[in-house]
């Protein structure tokens, strides 16, 4: 909060000073909401775990006294105060911007409350839903409510493509998975039914502190030697991985400001709990420690580690990492890696896998990972797409008169046009009499035409540019039967790959010289 902005101050009935309430929920802004216990505790599973949770801590403290119990949410005063609102019987202003809906939802989601979860779901499908079909799909999107999105979906009645602006701003935040699964519901004319099935799960909030469950197991060697471990990381899946505070202070600056807090003398080793599960933490364990690394990763597998590592502020795991979602991954599946290191904010592999990606047509960018990002991810890629296909189109450009390209010498001419008919229009004949000029081939025309198209789809598919690729158009047959080409042949052939080759480093040259699109 700025010096200058006032504090929120909450207002009846949630600013009772009187000894009847006997709950203070404080919002990220610090604002102080004074409420019942009761009543919070029917209308949250989340808050009433909370709740208990601190009653035993208090129970087991000495000297307490009878103060109210204070609860820190991570939500801001003014949704907060539309919650409880909503949680209690009184009077509920009305919210008329979807976005407030969708904050006081997210809010009701997070915590538990069915209840009012589910009246703000009636109000966003009866009140929002015919008004604003592409907001509603979007704000359904950001809060996994897929029967609300499906229908939001039969309601937009435009393709993706003549959309306002304003209806692709709103857009632009929802993952580019839901994005994409939208536009192509659209392109179908709504008939592909399949596109708008949507699959999400429940995230249900954590609001810290060890699992319940019990059964906890001991990880694989070297992690379950407990006679020379000092402190204990228990995974996610309940597995004990026995480490060196040592080694885990100098990996990560995280760990490394924990042991420096006081610690409670105590006959067992302690237990870090940890969010991460006991793949990825045997993974970023490995990489922490002078072993062998294991068995070689997949692509999620070296994800959930990165990001586990950028989590724990471990730069040289991080780098090492990163390298490797590059130099393993990234030529195999350039549009996972981009959309998994978009999501980390890793912008230099971001943008080296953006280059990638370039080896595919724009619409086949296809990945199960688009649900990592917002769609303002997928719109930059086709941006940088764009100016790519725009700027590789003039490398095949050719002068009208010589046929050659702009970077080709006269040498390539000898091959490219000729002054016999029949070889002109790829004809095996002897019998067409001579010209008394110079034309351009008609192979070499569509052959600049076919490469001129799939190179603005895929500016760096090396198929595009390799001589196999030119061969079939060359029809040798008939430069076989021409007087003028026949002696030529055998070094045309060479001119040819030659070309092939200076080809490839035109298009690779003219690549490098577009810049990745800024935000």
């Amino acid at each position: 909060m700025s010096s200058n902005s006032r504090p929120y101050i909450p207002i009846a009935p949630f600013n009772d000073r009187t000894n009847t309430t006997d709950l203070i929920l404080r919002s990220n802004d610090k604002a102080e909401f004074r409420v019942f216990q009761n009543i919070i505790c029917i209308a949250s599973s989340v808050l009433d775990g909370e709740i208990k949770r601190l009653k035993g801590e208090r129970e087991s403290a000495k000297g307490a006294g009878d103060a109210r119990l204070v609860l820190d949410l991570d939500i801001p005063a003014p949704v907060m105060d539309l919650l409880l609102r909503l949680c209690y019987p009184v009077t509920c202003p009305p919210i008329l911007r979807l976005r407030s809906l969708e904050d006081v939802m997210h809010a009701s989601m997070k915590f538990g409350m069915s209840g009012v979860t589910q009246r703000l779901k009636e109000r966003l499908e009866l009140h929002f839903l015919p008004e604003d079909p592409i907001g509603v799909f979007a704000a359904s999107c950001r809060l996994r409510l897929s029967d609300v999105a499906r229908a939001a979906a039969w309601e937009i009645d435009h393709e993706i493509s003549t959309l306002s602006t304003d209806d692709l701003d709103n857009l632009q935040d929802i993952c580019a998975a839901d994005y994409l699964r939208l536009k192509r519901f659209l392109a179908s004319g709504g008939q592909d039914r399949e596109l708008i099935l949507f699959e999400w799960s429940w995230e249900k909030a954590a609001l810290g502190g060890p699992a319940q469950e019990e059964g906890s197991k001991v990880a694989a060697a070297p992690f379950d030697d407990a006679s020379f471990a000092d402190i204990i990381l228990e995974s996610s899946d309940h597995v004990k991985f026995h480490v060196f505070k040592s080694i885990m202070a100098s990996a990560s600056s995280v760990f490394r400001d924990m042991f420096t807090l006081p610690q409670k003398a105590q006959d067992e080793l302690p237990v870090v709990f940890m969010t991460e599960d006991s793949q990825t933490l045997d993974t970023l364990l490995r990489a922490c420690y002078p072993i062998s690394p294991g068995p070689a990763r997949t692509l999620q597998k070296t994800y959930d580690a990165l990001a586990a590592a950028m989590k724990y502020d471990m730069i040289e795991i991080i780098s090492r990492f990163s390298r490797e979602l590059m130099e393993t991954h990234a030529v195999a599946d350039p549009v996972s890696v981009y959309a998994m290191s978009a999501k980390l904010g890793l912008e230099d592999v971001t943008r080296a896998a953006a280059k990638l990606v370039l080896g595919k047509h724009v619409d086949d960018l296809d990945s199960p990972h688009w649900n990592l990002i917002h769609s303002s991810h997928y719109h930059r890629l086709r941006r940088y797409h764009k100016s790519y296909s725009d700027s590789v189109a003039d490398v095949v450009t050719i002068d009208r008169d010589s046929g050659l390209m702009y970077w080709q010498n006269s040498d390539y001419s000898r091959w490219v046009s000729c002054d016999y008919p029949a070889c002109i229009n790829g004809v095996a004949s002897q019998d067409a009499p001579r010209l008394d000029r110079l034309s351009v081939k008609k192979w070499w025309l569509r052959y600049v035409r076919d490469i001129g198209d799939e190179l603005r789809r895929r500016p760096l598919d090396p198929s595009i540019t390799s001589f196999l690729r030119l061969l079939p158009y060359a029809t040798p047959e008939a430069s076989l039967l021409c007087p003028e080409c026949r002696p030529h042949l055998s070094k045309d052939l060479e001119s040819m790959q030659q070309f092939c080759r200076r080809l490839k480093i035109e298009v690779e040259r003219r690549v490098d010289e577009v810049a990745f699109p800024s935000w």
